[in-house]
């Protein structure tokens, strides 16, 4: 693993906040988190809207399509 961040020198105002220099992985991993909670409250919204399923096929058809549109 690389060290992507410029060392901070104390008492050097360098412009940058140390606390937003993350690794390029943890930002890599940030936005993957964020992606998955997105299809998580997509999916809880489909299947609270519809109520009733016959089978648990009938889910999976369902969240398919819903992710299927989103991404248009």
């Amino acid at each position: 693993m690389i060290n992507t961040r410029k060392p901070v020198k104390a008492g050097v105002c360098t412009g940058e906040l140390p606390f937003f220099s993350y690794l390029a992985d943890i930002l890599k991993a940030i936005h993957t988190i964020n992606v998955i909670k997105l299809l998580k409250g997509m999916n809880r919204q489909v299947i609270k809207s519809h109520k009733v399923f016959t089978t648990h096929n009938s889910i999976r058809e369902v969240t398919y399509l819903a992710i299927k549109g989103s991404k248009k």
